[in-house]
């Protein structure tokens, strides 16, 4: 069967669904729907992310909140120090994995067996022994001091200003609570 007005056979289904017919199916509209569809799943996600870090910005100060990194804002100078020592440590501990890092990139292109063919035999070197001894106790040692200035720090809880005693008849014994500085002592 040849088409008069084009001189040719008619076109497949799909093919004659792009000029659109009676149902009314356009495959280029279904297309811009389904860019449609995914630019408004775009969006919506972008609008969700938007909202949660607006949530997590409106925190309260001190709180915790979901998928916060780091510690909370610090009240007393124990915590800054806590947060000082824990930025000092995230920076050694970074330090030390690019070294390490850096070391077996260079060990893996240096030595490997198209760059070295023949190894070597020798299997001491004493300074590189000392070396890889002394050194992590000297940064354990560099560790250890702040360490323990702040364990002290943590634990030095100063003398109360007033205690308040209660006398052992409730059958439990004598306690004593420390008070604010203005109330008097009570027998």
């Amino acid at each position: 069967m040849v088409d008069a007005a084009h001189g040719r056979r008619p076109r497949p289904y799909a093919c004659a669904a792009r000029r659109g017919g009676p149902d009314g199916f356009i495959e280029g509209a279904t297309t811009t729907m389904l860019v449609f569809k995914r630019l408004t799943a775009v969006a919506v996600t972008i609008g969700a992310v938007l909202v949660a870090l607006g949530a997590a910005g409106a925190a309260e100060y001190g709180q915790p909140s979901s998928w916060q990194l780091g510690l909370q804002q610090s009240v007393t100078p124990v915590m800054d120090e806590i947060v000082r020592f824990h930025t000092a440590l995230v920076w050694i501990i970074t330090l030390i994995a690019g070294f390490v890092l850096l070391l077996l990139i260079w060990i893996v292109v240096r030595f490997n067996a198209r760059a070295n063919p023949t190894p070597s035999r020798t299997t001491h070197n004493t300074l590189l022994e000392v070396a890889w001894t002394v050194v992590p106790v000297i940064i354990l040692v560099g560790i250890a001091i702040p360490s323990f200035r702040l364990l002290f720090f943590q634990l030095n809880t100063p003398a109360a200003d007033l205690t308040v005693r209660r006398p052992a008849s409730s059958g439990i014994g004598a306690t004593a609570i420390p008070t604010t500085a203005s109330s008097s002592s009570i027998p």
